[in-house]
């Protein structure tokens, strides 16, 4: 696998015994960053093992070159995006005669109290424990 040194180097990516001429934008412990010289697309986490870096035969993009910038600004925007996507949102239900009413209008029903919160049916041997398992639940052992 390449070093940090690699940043820049132009390398061969291999997708089913066909070539590509890429740029290294980043190198990772066992996969890679690369920007396609072809078509300018970014492509992150390249396994090392699909990167011919023998190829290079010491051909490097600076990596003040507007080209090899531009793929580095690539690569953020997809990492922003992709954090952006996973980060944790908060629910503003409210509880509703019975019933929790999301903002957006989703409702969520909950009449089996004792599936959600278990903590409160102390005799599970009751009616009301009974009723709220509902007909197509298991009865608790």
């Amino acid at each position: 696998m390449a070093d940090a040194g690699s940043l820049g180097e132009v390398v061969v990516r291999c997708i089913d015994d066909l070539q590509f001429q890429v740029v290294v934008l980043r190198v990772h412990s066992d996969t890679a960053d690369v920007l396609y010289l072809d078509d300018g697309k970014v492509e992150p986490g390249v396994p090392a093992d699909e990167i011919d870096w023998q190829a290079s035969d010491g051909r490097k993009l600076s990596t003040d070159h507007p080209f090899f910038e531009a793929g580095v600004e690539k690569l953020v925007e997809m990492e922003a995006a992709t954090t952006a996507a996973f980060e944790p949102t908060t629910s503003n239900m409210r509880w509703e005669q019975g019933r929790f009413r999301e903002e957006d209008g989703a409702v969520v029903l909950s009449s089996c109290i004792a599936v959600l919160m278990p903590q409160v049916v102390k005799d599970w041997d009751s009616e009301a424990a009974m009723q709220a398992c509902g007909a197509g639940l298991p009865e608790p052992q």
